[in-house]
């Protein structure tokens, strides 16, 4: 008896890993597309309401998701006390510790910091322009992260169970 219930938390152990890795795969997704969303937020209220870049911080530290949502309250918190830094200096500071505790690959950051780089410089035209070609780039990154989830997610499923029959029947 006691091998059949440690066998079901062996297997369940191991099935419960295989979906965690599947789940940050589509974590990965639901990040860029937020992304998206947030470009042509920012991009809307640069170019046609010229607001503040603080304000729109915190405007979408309250209209995205809970994890970008974390990134531009701090940053907003940030650019409130820290009015000597350059914002592309705040910006990456805050992107890079964010980004620890994302899913996202180091590609997708080095695009998102390339944003805080472009935020602000540029006059309309220009700016359209380099927020255009932001967003393709982060919507290349998409495309790239649904595929790796169609190919991946349904391995790492599948592995969390057949590595759990594997210690089960080793140990057996």
């Amino acid at each position: 008896m006691s091998t059949l219930i440690g066998a079901s938390l062996i297997m369940l152990t191991c099935s419960v890993i295989g979906l965690e890795f599947a789940k940050r795969l589509d974590k990965r997704c639901i990040l860029l597309e937020d992304w998206l969303f947030i470009l042509s937020y920012m991009t809307a209220e640069i170019s046609y309401n010229q607001k503040p870049i603080l304000h729109i911080c915190e405007e979408l530290a309250k209209k995205t998701k809970e994890v970008n949502a974390s990134f531009f309250f701090k940053l907003s918190r940030n650019l409130q006390q820290c009015k000597h830094e350059l914002f592309a200096e705040l910006w990456e500071k805050e992107l890079i510790a964010w980004g620890k505790k994302t899913d996202l690959k180091e590609k997708d950051l080095y695009i998102l910091l390339q944003i805080g780089r472009y935020l602000g410089k540029y006059d309309r035209v220009n700016h359209d322009k380099h927020a255009e070609l932001m967003k393709d780039s982060v919507k290349e990154r998409l495309t790239n992260a649904y595929t790796e989830k169609e190919k991946y997610a349904t391995v790492y499923r599948s592995f969390g169970v057949l590595g759990g029959m594997m210690v089960i029947l080793l140990l057996l």
